[in-house]
């Protein structure tokens, strides 16, 4: 079964519904006569906005994934299709088209993640947790979706029209450090951690605006280790870009929170010993390198970085040179740029 044919683009026409037009709009006009006009109660249920139909073929999919994308309309089969097209779309990314262009299916990925606001604020905070366990695993098989639109190339776009971090924020206002909790923070940044890995001008800039350095900075402080994982990530991505790293190096301020914060971060993974996350470091120092090659950071770096000298040449250097050999160049270049010796 093509795609094509269950989810017609909305600006597609069939031509039953041109034959039958007159017929439907004279219906119509019968109808407004012999019927007094009613005033409709205002709602406030989101409505999706036509999409542009695409300039490309929408792949084919097999009949079951075309009713599993319909099924999400039902709310009493929505956990099942959340669940079965996340396991697909692990396998197959070019679902993202179908799950964007296919009629409605976005909102109801939106709707779900509004649902767990209540329950974000308020009373209900302390209890989400406890009581909300099938509520948080709904949203985060929404996000997980909403992540593989991200990730594409032909999609990721369109989530900066809908503003998709607007949907995430309250999430990332939440400081428990629960399991249920911690999944539905890991999940929401997984979303912009696969935006962030275009190159895209466009998509940098509206990560930038919209604050996404200071959401990692407070996922770096207060997540548990594979959320600062990925938080670190994203500001490493971010930092590769020319645009977002002169934004950081506006102020000392800026500069000395985000050394101090990489720093710490590093120093006190390494000092583990055992079970030492190795991205961490990697994505930290790689965060650290990118500062150092500006002007402005490395009268700010040098100063941080000899506070945890006596750190850095115990834990750090010791580290690299034991269990991550390949990160001693990168190591040794940050500490040529801001003039530092671990010695």
């Amino acid at each position: 079964m093509s795609i094509n044919t269950m989810f017609p683009p909305l600006s597609a026409k069939g031509g039953k519904r041109n034959r039958n037009k007159g017929q439907q709009q004279s219906q119509q006009q019968n109808s407004q006569q012999q019927t007094p006009q009613k005033l409709e109660k205002p709602t406030t249920k989101v409505e999706q906005s036509p999409k542009p139909s695409p300039s490309f073929n929408l792949p084919d999919l097999p009949p079951e994934t075309c009713q599993l994308i319909a099924d999400l309309a039902d709310i009493e089969k929505r956990l099942d299709s959340l669940n079965a097209l996340s396991v697909i779309a692990d396998k197959h990314p070019d679902l993202a088209i179908p799950l964007w262009y296919s009629y409605g299916t976005v909102v109801i990925l939106l709707e779900e993640i509004v649902s767990v606001y209540p329950y974000i604020s308020g009373k209900h905070k302390e209890t989400l947790a406890v009581s909300s366990y099938s509520l948080i695993q709904r949203v985060c098989k929404a996000l997980a979706l909403l992540q593989t639109i991200a990730s594409h190339p032909k999609t990721q776009h369109f989530l900066i029209g809908i503003d998709i971090i607007y949907f995430l924020t309250p999430i990332f206002a939440l400081t428990q450090v629960e399991r249920e909790i911690e999944y539905l923070r890991l999940t929401s940044l997984g979303v912009i951690g696969a935006m962030s890995k275009t190159r895209d001008p466009q998509i940098v800039k509206y990560l930038m605006d919209k604050e996404v350095l200071m959401i990692c900075i407070v996922s770096i402080q207060h997540a548990a280790e594979i959320s600062r994982v990925i938080a670190t990530f994203i500001l490493s991505k971010l930092f590769s870009e020319n645009t977002a790293l002169e934004n950081v190096c506006e102020t000392s301020q800026k500069i000395l929170s985000i050394a101090n914060l990489l720093c710490h971060s590093i120093v006190t993974t390494v000092m583990q010993k055992r079970d030492v996350n190795g991205r961490l470091v990697r994505y930290s120092l790689d965060c650290l390198n990118r500062l150092s090659t500006n002007p402005k950071a490395t009268l700010q770096l040098h100063s941080v970085v000899t506070e945890y000298k006596g750190l850095f040449k115990e834990h750090l250097l010791e580290y690299i040179v034991s269990k991550e050999p390949s990160l001693k160049p990168k190591y040794d270049e940050f500490c040529r740029n801001i003039n530092f010796s671990p010695k």
